[in-house]
């Protein structure tokens, strides 16, 4: 089995599914051929550059990056973060592991093309072939240190010369010059590498200012609502068992679910579900095409909710860019999916989703005419789009999913709870992103829309979670004392699924003194405001900090990984040579002698890098 993908330009990616080491090699290098091109274009064939890494050379590249940083023990709550950062972590290697060899193995096969070329010359010269198309890849791997300079043609032979490449027809390559092309192909692969990284952190360190700055904009906003409503609570403190209270809950929150009506996608879903079963009275052919229809639907859509999922999104997305069209995006975080979870039992948390799915699908049938689409992009994250550049509209929009959230009412428990449920409505944070041509001019890429919304609902889920948790104190401190103690075990609860949201202890802290200093007329709420904000600035500031030097350790693992990895590809190569040359006649003794010591070179230079990482072990 196998799915073929166009990574960017003229990169692929092929992914093998079920087969051994071997296979793969073997397919690799049945794709390291030229190919012809129609003759109307008057070009020579093009090669194809190929290699191979696998699943389970990232999940060592993990293994190792992890074993440096110590497997920190977590609760039981956070396991599943921990769990989903090695997700994201490992998508990463694999991404940079596969962009970084493919530099490799492309740099050089165009040296050895360039090569061939010039002591070759038929077809397309060699010095239209360099200044045409390779100038731009190949120019400054042999400038000078710090130079961005591209070589001219004729600095660019002499340097292949310098390096021992045999540039006359009938000449040997010097055999200095398999060392000196490889150590091209290796650093200048690195470099790209350590390029992208630079790019990467530039941009996230300016991300990260933004985003602290919109966050101190929200000190002038009215951040707190206490009311003097106290709940009624008057339930005794311990696990409470499942019964007609809870039973009632349900029926009137599935009334109120199906009021909503299905979403969208579902309804599409159970059409094609229905034709495709009309179908199986009119033929085999007729019966296939609309499961193959109904089955293409399926894979459009989560499962669950019937929204539209990320492959969708990104596409859309792809061709507004690509068209220049307006378009905004909503990053929208559905809060306490593990406690609905966990604490009520798993039909609890898919209500929760269907129910979030409900709402934005309501919300997107109602701004239909400016392209509304929502999106489940994971478990409790969802994205809504609207083709519109627009920053008052998108405020419009959000505030009318909070509008169609209060009619859903308390998320109530089912059978299968932990005891410690108490209903909670269904809360989400929000952050948004737009982009026009007249905005955003140099935008190419969706994931930096999408990016930079995420980046901001870590702001708008930072402060909802303090707002929410000092209102519950807030509330508690006017509660009877007898009636106290029920509710400060259902608080706890609350911040145990919210350690991360508040920067753990030191922010469960802070909530309990701000609402004893609330309650006893010592701040007011605008003082509250500005030392909730500041206390979350921090908090993200130093978040950021340690992500930043976390990325910046796991970057030098992954380029120590990475030199490795090339290390072995090259003793492997050499390995090869180094058989076939044994294989031949007496007068290789010399060529056998070189191939022996590049070996033992490339053997200690592996041997090197790998020291280091024993080093930081």
């Amino acid at each position: 089995m196998f799915e073929v993908y166009r990574v960017s330009g003229n990169d692929f990616a092929i992914v093998l599914k079920d087969v051994n080491e071997e296979i793969a090699k073997k397919v690799t290098e049945s794709l390291q051929v030229k190919v012809e091109l129609p003759e109307e274009h008057g070009v020579e064939a093009v090669p194809l550059a190929a290699n191979n890494i696998s699943f389970r050379g990232s999940f060592e590249v993990l293994k190792s990056i992890r074993s440096v940083f110590g497997m920190e023990s977590v609760g039981e709550i956070d396991k599943a973060d921990a769990e989903q950062d090695d997700r994201t972590l490992l998508i990463t290697l694999l991404r940079e592991r596969l962009f970084t060899m493919n530099d490799f193995v492309k740099v050089r096969s165009r040296l050895e093309r360039m090569v061939d070329k010039i002591k070759n010359p038929d077809g397309v010269p060699a010095e239209k072939l360099y200044n045409d198309f390779l100038k731009k890849t190949l120019g400054t791997v042999f400038a000078k240190p710090g130079s961005d300079v591209a070589l001219d043609f004729g600095e660019f032979v002499q340097a292949l010369r310098d390096r021992g490449a045999g540039l006359e027809a009938g000449k040997d390559d010097d055999p200095e010059w398999e060392r000196n092309l490889f150590l091209t192909s290796r650093d200048q692969s690195i470099r790209s590498f350590q390029d992208r990284y630079d790019m990467k952190r530039k941009v996230e360190v300016e991300l990260q200012r933004q985003v602290i700055g919109d966050l101190q904009k929200r000190a002038d906003e009215r951040l707190l609502e206490i009311t003097d409503e106290v709940p009624n609570s008057t339930r005794e403190t311990g696990r409470i068992e499942y019964g007609e209270e809870q039973e009632k809950a349900v029926s009137e929150f599935e009334s109120v679910m199906e009021d909503l009506g299905e979403t969208e996608g579902r309804e599409i879903l159970k059409e094609l579900a229905a034709k495709r079963n009309e179908s199986k009275s009119k033929g085999d052919r007729e019966f296939r095409l609309a499961e193959l229809t109904l089955e293409v639907e399926k894979l459009k859509r989560d499962s669950l909710t019937g929204l539209k999922e990320r492959g969708m999104l990104f596409g859309e997305l792809t061709e507004r860019i690509e068209s220049k069209k307006p378009i905004s995006v909503i990053s929208i975080d559905m809060a306490f999916l593990k406690f609905f979870d966990k604490e009520g039992g798993g039909k609890t948390g898919d209500n929760a989703i269907l129910a979030a799915g409900k709402i934005l699908d309501s919300v997107k049938r109602k701004y239909a005419e400016i392209g509304a689409e929502a999106y489940r992009v994971g478990g409790d994250e969802f994205v809504f789009k609207i083709n519109v550049d627009d920053a008052e509209m998108v405020q419009e929009v959000i505030q009318s999913i909070r509008d169609t959230t209060l009619e859903v009412g308390p998320i109530p428990e089912y059978k299968g709870g932990s005891g410690r449920y108490r209903p909670e409505m269904l809360q989400f944070n929000f952050g948004s992103k737009g982009y026009s041509e007249e905005n955003n001019p140099g935008m190419s890429n969706p994931d930096t829309l999408v990016h930079e919304a995420d980046a901001r609902v870590e702001i708008d889920k930072a402060v909802n979670r303090f707002v929410l948790l000092l209102q519950r104190e807030d509330q508690i401190q006017r509660l009877p004392v007898k009636d106290r103690d029920a509710a400060i075990a259902d608080l706890d609860v609350l911040y145990a699924y919210s350690a991360k949201s508040i920067f753990g202890a030191d922010g469960k802290e802070k909530i309990k003194e701000w609402a004893l200093e609330y309650r006893s007329g010592n701040k007011s709420l605008k003082k509250l405001t500005s030392e909730i904000i500041s206390f979350i600035t921090k908090g993200l500031e130093f978040k950021g900090k340690k992500e930043f030097e976390q990325a910046d350790l796991e970057h030098v693992l992954l380029r120590n990984e990475l030199i490795i990895e090339m290390q072995h590809a090259e003793i492997s190569k050499l390995q090869e040579s180094l058989e076939r040359a044994n294989k031949e006649t007496e007068k290789d003794h010399e060529r056998i002698a070189k191939l022996k010591e590049r070996l033992y070179e490339a053997e200690a230079d592996r041997d090197k890098v790998m020291q280091f990482r024993k080093e930081l072990a």
